[in-house]
């Protein structure tokens, strides 16, 4: 399947514009349920491609989008410092490409956003598409631990076993909690989001995922305190007592276990210190204009506590300080902060699944960023961007009829 994708996508790169130009409505949603299954390059420039035509032929039309100012906003501050640090850097050109791919990063949100303003409905396609994949996904995981006993090379060739945990949990997770959360949802759409949740930590369970794993939990549990809160305060505070210990109970045994104790993952832990230590050496030498985008790789050394070294530091705050500085890793954090902000006032309203919706994307997209470089690679950091601009759409329906905007 693999090779046949490749060549399928490739093509469809090159032949979707066209064909657009007779079509209604756009493959989209298809093309975030197909991401996983082959060439992220050659995928992601397919789903760039159809959302560049897709605006340009709606754009044509004289039909209403609102532009995401905010997305606009901040992925031209990042191309500002990008370009500053390019040249107060003497950098090479072998940067551009790096500096490319954040662009279409950028390109993917911004699309996204323009499309979904223009088609509501397009919303829950996208959201859907997504949840379907995440569990082709999780099925995958469960299976390739049940029969080759956690080896797996077997699934390498789908996708990486850190990537397919990131997009389970947000492509599949957070949807089925903010479905969850929503007021008016059928109880038949109650169990298969249940049901989803439960067969993703069980492949988070199996992939050894722990990131992946304690922010699923952390979100599940905020889900029922927002039930629990909706119905009675005081069984809420109860439950919000009983998971302050429970939590505090579980980060004792986690840092007595990975960090104290003897056990191989403790190796791992050392190493990303390692990794941070010399990153934050390297953001005070040029804290201003950090070292240039597109340089991390060939900065980070083979740290002191080990011999093996990673070509990022394992952490995207890190990466983007390293890069671009202190003003860098302030982008980072605003970009972060519009999508709980965004989470927040959705809160207010009322429309507690968008709430759910913005807030699980910012909490896994920071979960990750503190335990993994985001977007070094072109997976996650296409996943990540298709949800932020999924959730930083203008909103089309009246929250005050409480309608999900989501489902």
């Amino acid at each position: 399947m693999g090779p046949l994708y490749v060549l399928g996508t490739g093509a469809a790169a090159v032949a979707l514009p066209a064909v657009l130009f007779f079509r209604t409505r756009t493959l989209l949603p298809w093309q975030v349920a197909l991401l996983p299954f082959g060439s992220i390059y050659v995928t992601g420039a397919s789903l760039l491609a159809e959302l560049a035509v897709a605006v340009g032929i709606r754009a044509r039309r004289g039909q209403s989008m609102v532009v995401p100012r905010t997305l606009v906003l901040l992925w031209g501050a990042w191309l500002l410092l990008t370009m500053i640090s390019f040249f107060a850097n003497q950098m090479a050109f072998r940067n551009l490409f790096q500096i490319a791919k954040f662009l279409a990063f950028g390109g993917i949100a911004i699309g996204c956003a323009l499309l979904i303003s223009a088609e509501g409905e397009l919303r829950r396609r996208i959201v859907l598409a997504a949840r379907s994949c995440a569990a082709v996904l999780a099925a995958v995981f469960i299976i390739a631990e049940l029969l080759g006993g956690g080896e797996w090379e077997s699934i390498q060739a789908l996708v990486g076993r850190n990537e397919g945990a990131f997009q389970i949990l947000l492509f599949g997770v957070v949807p089925s909690l903010a479905m969850l959360a929503t007021p008016r949802m059928s109880e038949s759409r109650r169990f298969w989001a249940a049901a989803q949740i439960l067969v993703s930590l069980a492949a988070f369970n199996a992939a050894e995922a722990r990131t992946a794993l304690g922010l699923a939990i952390m979100g599940t549990l905020g889900v029922i305190f927002l039930i629990a809160w909706r119905r009675s305060r005081a069984v809420a505070l109860l439950l919000v007592a009983i998971m302050t210990y429970v939590v505090i109970r579980g980060a004792g045994t986690y840092i007595m276990d990975e960090f104290i104790g003897g056990r191989q993952n403790q190796f791992s832990n050392v190493e990303r210190l390692g990794l941070l230590t010399a990153a934050w050496r390297l953001l005070q030498s040029r804290p201003l204009t950090g070292w240039g985008w597109g340089s991390v790789d060939s900065l980070i050394p083979a740290v002191p506590e080990t011999s093996l070294a990673y070509p990022h530091p394992h952490n995207t705050f890190a990466h983007f300080g390293i890069e671009l500085g202190y003003p860098g890793l302030a982008l980072l954090i605003a970009l972060y902060a519009v999508l709980i902000f965004r989470g927040l006032r959705e809160l207010r309203k009322g429309d507690y699944s968008a709430a759910v919706f913005c807030l699980g994307v910012a909490a896994v997209l920071i979960g990750y960023s503190a335990t993994d470089d985001i977007f070094f690679g072109a997976n996650r950091g296409v996943f990540a961007t298709i949800f932020m601009g999924v959730a930083l759409a203008a909103p089309r329906l009246d929250v005050a009829s409480r309608e999900s905007r989501l489902f």
